[in-house]
């Protein structure tokens, strides 16, 4: 019997993402408090440009 792992959990500390590689989805916790919001893996990246235009503008 062979077991696979299906998910992992990446985390720095403060921020956490949930990758469940079985239905291509990203479940990310920004650290608030608030309930993980789910993404399509295929989105990380436009996701993490955006982002990175966020965190310019806010400083």
């Amino acid at each position: 019997m062979k077991i696979e792992t299906l998910t992992e959990k990446i985390t720095n500390g403060k921020f956490s993402a949930v990758v469940d590689y079985a239905s291509d989805i990203v479940s990310v916790d920004i650290g608030d408090g608030s309930e993980p919001f789910a993404i399509s893996s295929c989105a990380v990246d436009s996701l993490a440009d955006f982002l990175g235009i966020v965190k310019e503008r806010v400083g």
